[in-house]
């Protein structure tokens, strides 16, 4: 008898990729940020073509090879290396897009992207802040905000900053619709020399979404914005601790809990899906969670957020209370 044993490893597609440079000056950052996000749109088309045709080593040159010579940067053949671009998702085209003085390029789903992004950064007088090659886990967003310097005189900054936290964490605001349900965002006042005078910590469903509207809402609060990136490798721990206790409480409202109590025995599969898709979480845990009841769903909501996501859960059967959250 012959007996053959392998052992294998799968691959796996679905990290993310994200990139952070800095520029001298926003003017610069927004020109770099198109002509990437122009060139990124063109190159995908371009793989998409390849794929239909069928083209190897006879394809014409990409938009990013193109882009490449025309720069003086290293020449990279992507006929011969498939795993530089994204392709297992609907939307393969990497975003790129400039905050400020900063340049961002995130794929949520590919093995890598090229190094031609971060070269181009240094060749337009630029440098790369943070790479995040292949990350698995949650990616933790803090923004500094802060007035600046040359308007500071007569105004009230600290009341200007919970403005715009107040506006971050409306009922529509982004630390509310656009988050994880854990770790739950968190912020702070600038307490020490070199802090911005409010920071705030959140991770983002969709990352290009959660930054641009936090930026948004901030400049329209008179502050500008920078950004760190780093991945969260702990999931179970808290990737925000460090800014918490949250200081100062939110200004002009109260905050929520939607606590699920139980379900009736007709209901469990039904208020079991609505768990996974409130929690963000697999079909275990969401039937974990609901075992353990009472227990939070979601946990320092808005009250009119709250109320309408405890409507849904009882809807299909649960049974929920809304209580107020503990400071």
């Amino acid at each position: 008898m012959k007996v053959q044993v392998w052992n294998a490893f799968a691959s796996n597609n679905s990290g993310s990729y994200t990139l952070v440079g800095r520029f001298p000056n926003e003017t610069l950052a927004a020109d770099v940020a198109a002509e990437l996000a122009r060139v990124a749109a063109e190159h995908n088309v371009w793989m998409e073509e390849r794929h239909q045709k069928g083209w190897d080593d006879d394809a014409p040159p990409s938009p990013l090879e193109i882009f490449m010579q025309h720069h003086g940067l290293t020449p990279v053949r992507f006929t011969q290396l498939e795993d530089v671009w994204p392709e297992h998702s609907d939307i393969n085209t990497p975003r790129v897009w400039a905050q400020g003085h900063q340049v961002f390029v995130h794929h949520g789903c590919t093995v890598t992207l090229p190094p031609t992004f971060g070269e181009y950064f240094y060749k337009r007088g630029g440098r790369v802040e943070t790479e995040l090659d292949h990350s698995h886990h949650p990616l933790i967003g803090v923004f500094q905000l802060r007035y600046p310097y040359a308007a500071r005189a007569g105004q009230d900054v600290p009341a200007l900053a919970l403005r715009a936290l107040d506006a971050l964490y409306a009922e529509d605001g982004p630390l509310v619709q656009l988050t994880h349900p854990e770790p739950l965002p968190a912020w702070r006042v600038g307490e020490r020399f070199g802090d911005g005078d409010l920071t705030v910590g959140a991770v983002f469903t969709d990352l290009v979404e959660g930054f641009t509207t936090v930026d948004r809402i901030a400049r329209a609060h008179g502050f500008t914005v920078e950004v760190k990136v780093f991945e969260s490798w702990d999931r179970k721990g808290d990737a925000l601790a460090f800014l918490r206790p949250c200081i100062p409480p939110l200004p002009t409202r109260e905050l929520f809990d939607v606590v699920l109590t139980g379900a009736t025995s007709q209901a469990t599969l039904a208020v079991t899906g609505m768990i996974e898709e409130l929690r963000q979480v697999d079909p275990k845990e969401a039937r974990a969670l609901l075992d353990s009841a009472p227990a939070p769903v979601r946990r320092r909501l808005p009250r009119g957020v709250a109320e309408a996501m405890a409507s849904r859960l009882q809807r299909v059967g649960a049974r929920v209370e809304v209580r107020p959250s503990e400071p």
